[in-house]
């Protein structure tokens, strides 16, 4: 059995002294220093083809596309336990867990914060976490692993106070094994139904590793389990927004040569269709990563060492919806041979702007480098767009994911000393214009598996673990700060400050409106009970202060709604006696 966490391998016991745990943190010490990872003249605004094909067979595929058969959906009432897809099969060997190798290092560096962390989860997270959001509720569903010796779980928290508070929603287990690989996307099928789909890999005896998606109805009425593949090392997915959604996953099989296979699946009880290989034996651990973008873009972006000298970033795409796909093109130009080994890529699903980044780490000598890649074609073209951050620290494990709604990029990526979880991001009409990146973690994170990145409503938001709180999973978002910057396309209204916070007397509210508009400003308890109408007017653009008395409330925790035509926004208050 073997578990892959973005660059960390874990290895069976038996094989242990047989191999050694992977540090992203190691480099080779023979290659030359440099300070700057540069994009050379080839990589910049150069038109990427198609690649080339030998012999009448793809290059891609030197041994021809391949093909696995439809799985049908497994109804969980067959199952002798409902929340354990593999719960039919009986092994005699238990396995047994090896602990995981967890070496972070570094002070606690005081830089620029979001607002104080929401916890989600206060026990060990395993290998990873994912998120997604409920773009018709705007309810939040948190993703990810245990570190348990016996019922291994897949759990699921869900906040519906906008990332205020989490409440336990649903677990899935394996009851003779592991499960690793937490994802999670939300999809609607054909009928407008929405299905939050729950993705991990279910580590069994047997030596089956089985990439399982599980997917339920947000009132748990109805739900499904559906096998991608029996034996799976590594997965990445995404989906489409609106009715009738495709869901897409990318995966490496395991006991072949790191080779990169996709599948799609409609939401309509078919199961797993177009279940094919994209590219063969890259010659490393690929790690690939999926977008889905507007009109039926779809693109896998991996690791390959085998078409050119170096490492590169390729990518596969596909114009109908995951389909078909056009032969890999490649992204990058690595001319200086410094290993690649992480890579994202996220696309915008705007009709006004089909933009796409790819970010990628350079393994350098001293420093890891993170640099980012960008297209306004829907990836046809990419562009090297240069550094993330700064070039004095250690920076990698990238996450990326664009806003729906407009296109918009979350950027949060880790970086040393400090493991600190840091973040940018910037807009779909101006996919270069990064905000200088600030460190968001209130706890040291982890460096083992990176910060996952998204949106909630129109405000960039990050989940992520943190090792000096005992692998504790925290949450938190833009809006939940009292910085003054708001992104350019959350025009509306803007909450500047909230002081003091906690308040025992008198808390004052300073918000910022940019264009005329209605604006209601309401409070509510933790329970989302109405406390208190606090404005409601046409205001004109410009600055305004309230003081709102809590000498008279309670104490807990109040939310404070401000409402405008455009947009919403709430701040959390603490009320202390």
């Amino acid at each position: 059995m073997k578990k892959i966490i973005m660059g960390i391998t874990v290895i069976s016991m038996a094989m242990l002294f047989a191999a050694e745990i992977e540090n992203p943190g190691t480099h080779d010490v023979m290659q030359p220093k440099i300070s700057v990872v540069q994009g050379t003249t080839d990589n910049i605004s150069v038109k990427i083809n198609e690649s080339t094909k030998v012999s009448g067979i793809e290059y891609d595929l030197p041994y021809g596309p391949q093909y696995s058969p439809t799985i049908a959906p497994i109804d969980p009432t067959t199952l002798p336990d409902p929340d354990d897809p593999t719960s039919g099969r009986r092994y005699q060997f238990p396995l047994k867990r090896l602990n995981m190798e967890k070496n972070e290092s570094g002070q606690k560096r005081e830089e620029s914060r979001w607002d104080n962390d929401v916890l989600v989860y206060d026990g060990e997270v395993g290998e990873g976490q994912d998120f997604d959001v409920d773009p018709s509720t705007g309810d939040i569903y948190v993703i990810f692993d245990t570190y348990h010796t016996s019922q291994d779980s897949l759990v699921v928290y869900r906040s519906t106070d906008g990332g205020n508070s989490f409440q336990w929603w649903r677990a899935s287990y394996n009851g003779d094994g592991e499960i690793g690989n937490p994802k999670i996307r939300i999809a609607q099928d054909a009928g407008g139904q929405t299905w939050v789909c729950m993705f991990g890999i279910w580590h069994e005896p047997s030596g089956d590793d089985v990439l399982y998606m599980r997917r339920m109805t947000p009132d748990q009425s109805q739900g499904y389990w559906e096998e991608v593949n029996s034996n799976v090392v590594y997965a990445d997915v995404d989906a489409d927004v609106g009715t009738g959604a495709w869901v897409y996953v990318t995966y490496i099989p395991e006991g072949t040569d790191n080779d990169i296979w996709a599948a799609r699946n409609n939401l309509d009880g078919t199961g797993w269709q177009d279940n094919q290989q994209l590219f063969a034996d890259p010659g490393v651990t690929p790690y690939p990563q999926i977008a889905a973008g507007s009109g039926g873009n779809v693109a896998v972006a991996f690791i390959d060492d085998r078409i050119t000298t170096n490492n590169e970033v390729r990518i596969k795409r596909s114009t109908n919806y995951g389909s078909t796909w056009i032969s890999s093109e490649q992204v990058s130009n690595n001319s200086g041979a410094y290993p690649i080994r992480e890579t994202d890529i996220a696309y915008s699903y705007s009709a006004s702007y089909e933009t796409g980044w790819i970010t990628a780490t350079f393994y350098v000598v001293d420093n890891d480098n993170l640099v980012y890649y960008w297209s306004t074609d829907a990836g046809v073209n990419w562009t090297y767009g240069g550094l993330i951050g700064s070039s004095s620290n250690d920076e990698n494990l990238s996450s990326i994911r664009a806003r729906k709604a407009t296109g918009s990029l979350t950027v949060a990526y880790n970086q040393d000393p400090g493991d600190s979880t840091m973040f940018t991001w910037t807009t779909a009409s101006n996919p270069t214009n990064f905000i200088t990146p600030y460190r968001i973690n209130d706890y040291n994170a982890t460096g083992i598996w990176a910060p996952t990145a998204g949106w909630i409503s129109s405000y960039s938001a990050i989940c992520y673990s943190s090792y000096t709180m005992g692998y504790n999973l925290f949450f938190d978002w833009f809006n939940n700060t009292g910085v003054a910057e708001l992104p350019d396309e959350q025009t509306g209204a803007g909450v500047i400050n909230l002081a003091p916070n906690p308040s025992s007397r008198v808390t004052r509210l300073t918000y910022a409106i940019n264009n005329e508009t209605d604006v209601r400003i309401t409070l509510y308890d933790a329970t989302g009970r109405l406390v208190k109408n606090i404005l409601q007017k046409t205001q004109a653009p410009g600055e305004y202060t309230l003081n709102i008395r809590t000498d008279e409330m309670a104490s807990g925790i109040y939310i404070i709604k401000i409402q405008t035509a455009e947009h919403t926004i709430t701040r959390t208050m603490t009320v202390v006696r």
